[in-house]
């Protein structure tokens, strides 16, 4: 998921990095889950065709699926993709300013909307064998149940408001 991010004279790669790490420790918690369980369902389940039996499944299978996708090391906020253009080159800013993190989040977030980024995403699901933890005789269904959430939850995340980044970055982040 290497995305390019834009540049900051101001941010460092360690705030960056923080930034990323918080960002995918809290999407992965259990009160985020149940919240994007919540936004998603109705949505998705809606779409979803009656086999795949949505709304029983569906928020075990969102809870699996946040988990690789918001992975804090390797997820989509991880500083490796967040910060990439950061840290490639030192800045000595001690605190990042509240514009920048928020601007960071949300030109990040937006890239979800991209369906060549949701593609890429799909096929790294897929490559992982994220399917076989549901059992060889739920890989098809799993498969299905991918190629409809992803895109979907994605495109989701990348029109929903962003509002709480402001609060996010002041709260989480201590920006100035």
């Amino acid at each position: 998921i290497a995305l390019a991010s834009f540049a900051s004279a101001e941010l460092t790669c360690e705030d960056c990095s923080n930034m990323g790490t918080t960002m995918g420790e809290y999407s992965t918690s259990d009160k985020a889950i149940q919240a994007q369980i919540g936004y998603f369902m109705p949505a998705i389940c809606a779409a979803a065709p009656a086999e795949l039996e949505c709304e029983t499944y569906f928020p075990a299978f969102w809870a699996s699926v946040d988990k690789v996708l918001f992975d804090p090391a390797e997820g989509w906020f991880a500083p490796k993709y967040l910060c990439q253009d950061v840290c490639a080159k030192k800045t000595f800013m001690q605190t990042p300013t509240c514009d920048e993190c928020v601007n960071r989040m949300f030109t990040h977030i937006s890239y979800m909307a991209d369906e060549e980024i949701q593609v890429e995403v799909l096929d790294k699901f897929m490559e992982s064998g994220f399917c076989d933890q549901f059992g060889e005789e739920n890989v098809e269904q799993c498969t299905a149940g991918l190629e409809l959430v992803l895109p979907m939850a994605m495109t989701m995340i990348a029109a929903a408001d962003v509002g709480w980044a402001t609060e996010f970055c002041s709260n989480q982040i201590n920006c100035m």
